[in-house]
């Protein structure tokens, strides 16, 4: 409600005293403040009154509020009309083609929205992380794990110190049974976090697992292996010490 408080005022009274590029982005603040509390008619209101101040004429700006509009109706079939005629006029508008994958998500539209998210990151930033998240999510969804990965493993060149990057990587090495890889980063998460427990039961699950594989799928010895189970436990158990839990912990440690 603060921008609304701010804004309308300065629309309402002083509107013309401003000068022009102030009056479209107050407006645009405006517009989509109301959207975020769901007051459409408001938002089309003052949608007009742009569309009306710059003679009906195309802009990207505009042509991007209106399709929040239609996102906010529920419509988004005329949600990603709008953003792809838009696209048409002004195809290198990376809000425009941030939309349009956003609204595909929403509809549910995966595949489209999965190579949405490829052309954008091929087109434009390719060391967008927020772009990479949503890529890998949308694999995972679709059980492509191998392409989870390979998204994940640019955000970690982009970010190397994030430990929750290097958690999401051995989570879905995890997944493929590739627990060499998923036990070291893993260790690597719990490097850059100390005392993270779901490095810790990470390293715990993987090494596990680890242990009961072929000599051929493992370059660790047992006698490391061991003792990484052994580390992952203590540290746990002290970690949950003096807590409601230790007991229970303490009883899934020792089984």
């Amino acid at each position: 409600m603060d921008a609304i408080e701010l804004a309308k005022p300065l629309i309402d009274t002083k509107f013309s005293s401003l000068d022009s590029i102030e009056r479209y982005e107050i407006l645009e603040q405006l517009i989509v403040a109301y959207l975020d509390i769901n007051n459409i008619a408001k938002a089309e209101e003052y949608l007009s009154i742009v569309s009306k101040k710059i003679n009906n004429e195309f802009s990207s700006r505009l042509e991007k509020i209106r399709g929040m509009i239609e996102e906010a109706k529920g419509n988004y079939d005329g949600a990603i009309k709008i953003y792809n005629d838009a696209l048409k006029y002004d195809e290198i508008n990376d809000t425009l083609h941030k939309r349009l994958i956003a609204v595909n998500i929403a509809n549910g539209n995966r595949d489209e929205a999965i190579k949405l998210l490829n052309k954008y990151l091929e087109a434009f930033v390719s060391g967008d992380e927020d772009a990479w998240l949503q890529l890998a999510d949308l694999y995972l969804q679709d059980n492509q794990c191998q392409q989870a990965a390979y998204c994940i493993e640019e955000v970690i060149l982009t970010d190397p110190r994030n430990h929750l990057y290097h958690l999401r990587y051995a989570d879905i090495m995890l997944c493929l049974g590739k627990y060499q890889m998923a036990s070291k980063y893993y260790c690597k998460a719990l490097d850059l976090c100390k005392d993270n427990v779901r490095a810790l039961y990470g390293i715990l699950y993987s090494n596990e697992y680890l242990l009961k594989a072929k000599a051929e799928d493992k370059s660790t010895s047992d006698e490391t292996i061991k003792a990484l189970i052994d580390l992952a436990k203590e540290e746990l158990a002290k970690l949950y010490k003096k807590s409601p839990c230790e007991e229970v912990v303490k009883e899934f440690l020792n089984q």
